[in-house]
């Protein structure tokens, strides 16, 4: 069964899926020391498992931190990627970014900063027969709809595998050891991510996708995020894509900029599509 963070690779040339079980977790080693399980080291992983598997290049799928280790893999291995899906997981620039802008990622990120305490974390979650994986699992409070998805023996797997020796250890230090990538969290020039990259990011019980051939990392409240430039990027977005017009659907403030887009570039649009947005002279 798979227990770690899920970060899967997908060869292009057969149907070949794999879901490692990556360092800390699982059957897999669990080497001593926080400084074991830094994202370089965590990316070097993958980086030298897509080789070993007989690959030139993979698709790179991780959610969640195998998210994380998925936007290291691309920063330093952009070549053993052809395809990039990350599942709720903001590039950790982006993280770093909003951790220094105020109290609000701060204070969501508080187990980051309680899991920098020893031994405390593993004490707490192994209390009562790890009993806050019910809640974490299948309980209402967690936002779990249909607890079908994970079953009572499902959860039983989780506690029996985290219960070993060192079970809890090697995942936490994931965490502890987040700070040690500094560079990562706090670059001081940013990159662009050149290579085709879907982002799933859910809320609730509604997904945002993003789908572009390159990904920007841009500061909130730039003044990137205007009309133009929005307009620009679905202009850009559409040919990257391997198209040369499209059915272009806007949604209230997506409406504007879908407006927009088909008045200035209307050989980009075959239909257009607009749900609660009047149209109006958008010169903002």
């Amino acid at each position: 069964m798979y227990i770690g963070p899920t970060l899967c690779l997908l060869s292009l040339t057969s149907v070949y899926i794999l879901c490692p079980d990556p360092r800390g977790y699982g059957d897999s080693d669990k080497p001593d020391g926080v400084a074991s399980y830094t994202l370089d080291k965590l990316g070097k992983d993958i980086a030298d498992l897509i080789p070993a598997l007989g690959y030139s290049a993979c698709v790179l799928v991780g959610h969640d931190w195998g998210g994380a280790v998925a936007w290291r893999v691309a920063d330093t291995n952009p070549e053993l990627i052809d395809k990039l899906v990350i599942m709720n997981c903001p590039h950790l620039s982006i993280m770093g970014q909003e951790l220094t802008n105020g109290w609000g990622q701060l204070l969501k990120s508080w187990y980051i900063f309680m899991f920098q305490v020893p031994w405390l974390p593993e004490f707490t979650i192994g209390l009562h027969d790890y009993r806050n994986f019910n809640a974490i699992f299948r309980g209402r409070k967690a936002g779990v709809k249909n607890r079908d998805q994970f079953p009572a023996e499902v959860v039983e797997a989780y506690k029996y595998s985290f219960s070993r020796p060192g079970g809890l250890t090697g995942p936490i230090n994931y965490i502890r050891a987040i700070y040690k990538t500094r560079s990562f969290l706090f670059p001081r020039t940013r990159k662009t991510i050149d290579i085709p990259t879907l982002l799933l990011w859910v809320t609730s019980l509604t997904p945002h996708i993003s789908h572009s051939s390159h990904i920007h990392f841009i500061p909130l409240g730039s003044s990137e995020y205007s009309f133009n430039h929005l307009t620009a990027d679905i202009v850009e977005l559409i040919p990257a894509l391997g198209h040369s017009s499209c059915i272009l659907v806007g949604h209230d403030w997506g409406g504007v900029v879908s407006w927009r887009v088909t008045q200035r570039y209307p050989e980009l649009v075959d239909r257009h599509i607009v749900l609660n947005c009047p149209h109006g002279r958008f010169e903002i």
